[in-house]
């Protein structure tokens, strides 16, 4: 794993998500379950809860701090690791009364360049 990470090439990518208010939050989807695909995500929001993570088979709310940094780890940690670290299933809800933003910043490898070399 310390070899895949020490690559001089990799990818970042930066996604904001627009949460605006729903008159029937109920019936509306802001961002289905789903894990990230990458090793790492940071994650901040804009104070508005709506983050949920599947702990226990049950949607558990995520009360970030203010101003602070969530971090999830994705698919390619728990492929590296052989499922020693798991990768974060999540999803976004939305609400009835403000505009929720999320800002995701994906650090990921190049892992054909990775397998690449394995197989030298």
């Amino acid at each position: 794993m310390d070899e895949a990470l020490n690559l001089d090439s990799g990818l970042q990518i930066m996604t904001v998500n627009l949460y605006p208010p729903c008159p029937q939050p109920e019936l509306a989807v802001g961002m289905p379950p789903h894990s990230d695909h990458g090793l790492l995500t940071l994650l901040t929001q804009n104070g508005i809860a709506g983050l949920q993570v599947l702990h226990n088979e049950k949607w558990v709310n995520v009360n970030a701090l203010p101003y602070s940094f969530l971090v999830n780890t994705g698919d390619h940690i728990e492929i590296l690791s052989n499922g020693k670290y798991k990768s974060v299933l999540h999803r976004a809800i939305v609400n009835n009364k403000t505009t929720r933003i999320s800002l995701a910043i994906v650090q990921d490898l190049h892992l054909t360049q990775w397998l690449a070399q394995q197989k030298s």
